[in-house]
């Protein structure tokens, strides 16, 4: 099971981000588990 998926552009050697929060990174969270710790509220 996949924990993240990252849909990258490749262009002239280099990887371009996507306009989207996280830089476009989909995290699965369903397979990460409980946090071992949290900070703030």
């Amino acid at each position: 099971m996949d924990t993240a998926k990252f849909d990258a552009v490749y262009q002239d050697g280099g990887v371009l981000p996507p306009d989207l929060p996280g830089l476009g990174i989909d995290v699965n969270e369903g397979v990460l588990g409980e946090p071992v710790a949290v900070w703030g509220e």
